[in-house]
């Protein structure tokens, strides 16, 4: 238990520091390629670690952690907004800003959750996708030979 514990905190790090470029607005398109390359890490390390029965918890926790994290963003929006009630110039600029990270935060969101499921029920053999025959392989089991690597 305290290994997952580990885990979930030292993912939860290096994942709200993905989303610190995620919700930059035009860094967006990048950040994506590395959240859905971090949620294939995490999932396969979470089965490599032997920690599968907690996918679960993992998977509610980081739920739980990222709607606490995005409702953040709606007071800091709302704070900001009372803050700036007199400057009006500046202010749609700044309300359409947060609006967007807002975005950007949820979609980044939807993204890490999908492919750590996904990823994570694959690596557990839960999913299998079609195979191309390739000329390297010989009908073997694919995952096996991945994970042997």
């Amino acid at each position: 238990m305290g290994l997952f514990f580990i885990f979930l905190f030292a993912s939860w790090f290096f994942l709200m520091q993905i989303y610190r470029f995620s919700t930059y607005h035009r860094y967006f398109p990048i950040a994506v390629f590395f959240l859905i390359a971090y949620a294939t890490l995490i999932a396969f390390l979470l089965q490599k670690f032997e920690l599968g029965d907690f996918v679960w918890w993992y998977l509610l926790l980081i739920i739980g952690f990222l709607a606490i994290n995005h409702k953040k963003q709606h007071q800091t929006k709302q704070l900001l907004d009372s803050l700036l009630e007199e400057e009006q110039d500046k202010r749609g600029e700044i309300e359409k800003s947060f609006s967007k990270t807002i975005k950007y935060h949820l979609l980044s969101s939807i993204v890490f959750i999908l492919i750590f499921a996904f990823a994570f029920f694959y690596f557990a053999g839960n999913v299998l996708l079609p195979s191309l025959p390739s000329r390297h392989t010989t009908g073997g089991n694919n995952m096996a030979h991945f994970n042997e690597s």
